[in-house]
């Protein structure tokens, strides 16, 4: 049956309504009056029927559950009807306002939710939340580095007991970002706007447009002994992948050893599939799946359907066109005829016997020079002025010139 008090509507069975009646009636008409409100009047129903001698007690399924904004819910325990509580509005005899993934909303009664936490949270969103999708961080017991109640982006990077996924909060850290499945929850219209507004700052903040895009070649230049941003992984120095995800701060790639890895722009540069690959460069065969390292480059054996030769360094000869390339070696600096560790006007030693000037003898760096291709010291030794050419391996430093103190 239906009826009001004071305004406010309820829909009650026939034994509630004529225990309410009666109670009603046996009051006031001033503490009548103070019965308000669907909270209020639902507490007295049940008071009433806790009263009454021989009545069983109310069933768990009819005292409703507390909820808050924020909270995930079941309406109709129907799967489909998943979504967020987004209001509530505790005047109202519906008071909670829930909104589905759809966007669309609905005023529901605490009565017609459950609540999805834990366990059942999790399984709901492995089922549910996919890749791109927004979502909020409602909890954090991995030590990740997302916080609660940042809004961030689902990419393809799942643990391997299925438990978590990899957020990527605008701002965020590109590291060590895995989630649980149930301490996350998908966004709502209201929190999606929220986090295209803070990728669209970091858009204006950009100064260059992206120097990459979906499909780009690209190698790794981070040094083997440096570490990037997100860490080596089954990546390394000179790798070449091919981009498949461009953010505002980063660059995720996929690579023959690893898939999206992801990397600062800084971190990577575009692959010149033109310029001829230097000794070292690991290819794969396309047709065989083999890994060859090149030896170096004949360009008497190019053709036209197999393009540029290699050599390999299993004896064999291929064409760029018959390859993918893997890892092409960053080249190491080298020092140029002012880079040295020893200058002149530098005391050096002996350290290899040369020139007839035997080890541990000790002279003053008169200059550079080269022999035989190679760079070498040109030393003035004490006594009689007579001086010798060494490697600069073979001698040691003593004192910088800016050390030394002649008497």
């Amino acid at each position: 049956m239906k009826m009001e008090i004071n305004g406010v509507p309820l829909e009650l069975s026939v034994e509630e309504y004529v225990k309410l009646s009666k109670t009603l009636e046996s009051k006031s008409e001033e503490e009548a009056k103070e019965v308000s409100g669907f909270e209020i009047a639902r507490e007295l129903i049940d008071e009433i029927l806790d009263e009454e001698d021989g009545e069983e007690e109310v069933s768990d399924s009819a005292v409703p559950e507390r909820f808050s904004v924020g909270d995930v819910v079941m309406v109709h325990d129907r799967v489909d009807y998943v979504g967020v509580i987004v209001e509530d509005d505790k005047t109202n005899a519906i008071p909670l306002k829930v909104e589905y993934s759809d966007g669309s909303t609905e005023w529901c009664d605490p009565l017609e939710l459950h609540r999805l936490e834990g366990e059942e949270l999790a399984e709901y969103n492995r089922d549910n939340i996919k890749e791109g999708d927004i979502v909020v961080i409602i909890d954090n017991t991995n030590g990740s580095r997302n916080s609660i109640g940042a809004i961030g982006r689902v990419i393809p990077k799942t643990l391997n007991d299925d438990k978590s996924v990899f957020v990527q909060v605008p701002r965020g850290s590109t590291t060590d970002c895995f989630t649980y499945f149930d301490e996350m929850r998908l966004a709502t219209e209201d929190e999606r706007k929220q986090y295209e507004e803070a990728v669209a700052e970091l858009v204006e903040e950009s100064v260059e447009e992206p120097p990459f895009k979906v499909g780009d070649k690209v190698r790794v230049i981070v040094p083997s002994t440096e570490r990037p941003c997100a860490g080596w992984g089954r990546v390394t120095s000179g790798d070449v992948g091919e981009v498949n995800e461009v953010f505002p701060d980063k660059i995720n790639v996929t690579f023959e050893a690893q898939e999206n890895w992801s990397a600062l722009p800084s971190e990577i540069e575009l692959f010149d599939e033109d310029a001829d690959l230097p000794a070292g460069t690991t290819i794969k065969g396309a047709s065989t799946g083999k890994v060859y390292t090149v030896e170096r480059r004949d360009a008497s054996k190019d053709s036209s359907g197999f393009g540029k030769a290699y050599k390999t360094t299993s004896g064999g000869w291929l064409g760029i066109d018959q390859v993918e390339v893997l890892n092409v070696p960053l080249a190491e600096p080298t020092p140029t005829s002012t880079e040295h560790a020893i200058e002149v006007g530098d005391i050096v030693q002996v350290t290899e016997d040369s020139y007839g000037h035997h080890i541990g003898t000790i002279g003053v760096v008169k200059s550079f020079i080269s022999t035989s291709g190679s760079v070498g010291v040109s030393a003035v030794w004490h006594g009689n002025g007579d001086y010798g050419v060494f490697a600069e391996a073979n001698v040691k430093l003593i004192a910088k010139h800016y050390d030394r103190k002649d008497v």
